[in-house]
């Protein structure tokens, strides 16, 4: 087959893929607007429409989503994907021979650390909050804070608002895991069994953060 003739049976596939691709995305809610402008511009990109061209005669009609999808806060979404028939693989999924979560992680982390961020923000009086400092001041006590989850999220909560001063106490289900935070932190923050009752009493004793709601252990 010659070069002439390969472009002639394969411009039409291709046309016809790009008909089908714009008539099967889904419909989401436009955030900005966009012009033509900047779909020429995204084309004019090196390899970026070589790329595209061979992404749709190797798939067709399917879509492949490989991003951090975290679909559980985002109904509209899970649904399009669902009616766009996407082949969808979240970040948040991929794991390694040991079962860790390599890109999950540093979302976790970040998470954790921001969680602790909000809630003392959350606290300031102008923000409707009780006025108080996590670590408090001379003469008026730290602020207690209960972390439920020993997970990733959780740890990092604690390690900040522990840093911040805080009167700091994590609740996990798991011993091995409550053992790892007494021996790696030591006296840096408390930590307990989360069962129903301690934990109900130990959120009602505290009435100043609950963060870092982490994931079980």
């Amino acid at each position: 087959m010659t070069t002439a003739t390969a472009v002639l049976w394969l411009t039409p596939l291709v046309a016809a893929n790009l008909v089908w691709h714009v008539a099967a995305l889904p419909s989401l809610p436009a955030r900005g607007q966009r012009g033509i402008g900047d779909m020429l511009d995204l084309l004019r990109r090196r390899y970026f429409l070589t790329g595209l061209i061979s992404s749709m005669l190797s798939w067709g009609s399917a879509f492949t989503l490989f991003t951090y999808l975290h679909l559980a806060a985002d109904r509209a979404l899970t649904t399009a994907l669902v009616e766009a028939g996407t082949t969808a693989v979240a970040y948040e999924t991929v794991q390694l021979p040991d079962r860790s979560l390599p890109l999950l992680i540093p979302m976790s982390e970040i998470a954790g650390r921001l969680s602790v961020t909000m809630g003392s923000y959350s606290l300031l009086r102008s923000q409707g909050g009780r006025g108080m400092l996590l670590g408090g001041i001379a003469g008026t006590p730290r602020a207690k804070t209960v972390v439920i989850g020993g997970g990733v999220v959780g740890t990092h909560a604690a390690k900040v608002a522990a840093g911040m001063g805080a009167d700091v106490t994590v609740l996990d289900r798991s011993l091995v895991r409550l053992r790892y935070l007494d021996d790696v932190f030591g006296g840096q923050f408390k930590n307990g069994y989360a069962s129903a009752a301690t934990t109900a009493a130990l959120v009602a004793e505290a009435m100043n953060a609950v963060t870092g709601l982490g994931e079980p252990s």
